[in-house]
């Protein structure tokens, strides 16, 4: 079994969506809803990969940075309907491995996935 896939991300039917691929290829998930609560978690937890939903959730780029920080090993996929966040320059900069379109493309998203932990 592949590591846990940490989801912080507001939309349900998003999230099992999300869920169901990474069950079917060999991951667990983890979901959140509140940024929080996935801080706090990732104190104690081995999160290889954290999916970041930033057109739904409070998140700057302090916040990103604390959950880099964190868990340095792990790599952050960010979702987004935006293409550009330039208050996010940093987060992007040092931080987030890869930001996808937001409605999430499950073929991108797996390609990464499998790009980061195959």
């Amino acid at each position: 079994m592949k590591s846990t896939v940490a989801i912080l991300d507001n939309d349900p039917r998003q999230t099992a969506a999300l869920c169901e691929l990474l069950q079917s290829h060999g991951w667990k998930s983890k979901t959140f809803v509140r940024y929080e609560d996935l801080a706090k978690d990732a104190l104690s937890s081995d999160f290889r990969i954290i999916i970041l939903n930033l057109d739904n959730i409070n998140v700057d780029a302090v916040r990103i940075g604390k959950i880099g920080l964190i868990n340095n090993k792990s790599y952050i996929i960010a979702l987004s309907s935006q293409f550009y966040h330039p208050g996010l320059k940093e987060a992007f900069r040092k931080h987030i491995s890869v930001c996808i379109a937001n409605p999430v493309d499950l073929d991108e998203l797996l390609y990464w996935l499998t790009t980061f932990e195959p």
